[in-house]
């Protein structure tokens, strides 16, 4: 909450910081442009915008309307400032891609000569204006995907949550089943479920370590749930297969007799088989390897 509070107070700063830099290159374009009819009617469009803003209480629309100023001041302001308005802009040419950039860079610095216009100062004023539009463009389209992500990641985080919270409620449960003394077939059905709920909750919550790595949108919500429930289905499998392996003897590990010693273990091998697909998938290979006949002619 105080960060939010700290990074609020910052942004406010920044607007005014930014509202002051436009209201001073108002003045100066009122005093530097020229008494012509197009460039009065400009100058006047711009400060009509620029004290409606004023009034405008809402934050995203007063952005969007000094995103808009900003283009339009391209077109009035004072020569001696255009040059730093390329270098501003030129801040901000990371928001495109490389041969966006390298276009741009290379058409501005064509205008400009040892900080002077080099060519028409009217089209320097548009290509001003023009890229201005398109980074604010870039900017909103960036703001927009991750806010996106953002909304997409913390309802896939609840949804893995609430999943391992439910498999770890089915895992104790089925714990104190045993602890009730329950006849020994069931014993076995139960600690089979543990491990193969002790897989899934393994898988699931590497999937979760994993999923900032998504391309998290509205469009790939579902599936992205759907495939973290899948990855929750092959971690269960993966476990009852180390488990299986470990108690057919294939793994040099001796198996304690204690009840609950004997069950610990099993869930502890069930969730590192749960968690980690390569081990999964590295003791697969291990013993389809050792049972093959090539294998078995090697040994004879």
């Amino acid at each position: 909450m105080i960060s939010w509070k700290k990074n609020r107070g910052r942004d406010d700063l920044e607007l005014e910081a930014r509202l002051l830099r436009i209201g001073r290159e108002i003045v100066e374009a009122r005093r530097s442009t020229e008494d012509t009819e197009v460039s009065q009617e400009r100058l006047k469009e711009v400060e009509r915008a620029f004290s409606d803003l004023r009034a405008e209480k809402d934050q995203a629309k007063r952005l969007l309307v000094i995103h808009e100023i900003e283009a339009m001041l391209c077109m009035v302001k004072s020569e001696s400032l255009l040059y730093s308005t390329w270098l501003r802009l030129r801040e901000n040419l990371y928001r495109f891609g490389i041969e966006r950039k390298v276009s741009w860079q290379r058409d501005m610095s064509q205008m400009f000569s040892n900080g002077h216009v080099e060519h028409d100062q009217e089209i320097a004023r548009q290509k001003l204006r023009q890229l201005t539009l398109e980074l604010q463009e870039s900017a909103a389209r960036y703001n927009r995907l991750t806010n996106e992500k953002a909304e997409v990641t913390a309802a896939i985080n609840r949804f893995g949550i609430f999943l391992i919270l439910g498999l770890l409620v089915t895992l104790i449960s089925c714990y104190a089943f045993i602890e009730f003394h329950v006849p020994a077939p069931l014993i076995s059905v139960l600690t089979i479920i543990s491990c193969a709920v002790s897989g899934g909750m393994a898988a699931v919550f590497s999937r979760l370590t994993t999923f900032r790595r998504e391309r998290a949108r509205y469009d790939y919500e579902l599936t992205l749930k759907h495939d973290m429930v899948a990855r929750a289905c092959l971690g269960a499998v993966a476990a009852i297969f180390i488990v299986a392996a470990l108690l057919s003897g294939f793994f040099r590990i001796v198996v304690p007799d204690d009840a609950a010693d004997h069950f610990f273990l099993l869930v502890l091998f069930s969730f590192v088989a749960g968690y980690s697909d390569r081990l999964f998938n590295d003791t697969l290979e291990r013993v389809i390897g050792s049972r093959s006949p090539k294998t078995s002619r090697k040994s004879e």
